[in-house]
């Protein structure tokens, strides 16, 4: 990803990999705890390219319950309802 950033599509090729599911959520909570990563633009690329794939969106912790209530100080996601 770093030695040729511009000929990456995901962190390790043209396909997803565990990289990309580890990356995806710990750009999710540098932007809920207002991080600048806009610097890193391989990285915001790659998660991008990752919110286009159907499995990444359905994980969307917005599609979760209780998500969009949900603070900084923490509390789980998903809720019985």
């Amino acid at each position: 990803m770093l030695d040729n950033p511009a000929k990456v599509h995901f962190c390790h090729g043209d396909g997803p990999t565990m990289a990309d599911l580890c990356l995806v959520p710990q750009v999710y909570n540098a932007r809920r705890w207002n991080v600048d990563i806009g610097a890193l633009h391989s990285v915001n690329a790659i998660v991008e390219r990752c919110a286009e794939l159907p499995a990444f969106q359905t994980a969307a912790p917005r599609n979760w319950v209780g998500e969009k209530t949900r603070g900084p100080s923490g509390g789980s996601a998903r809720t019985e309802g």
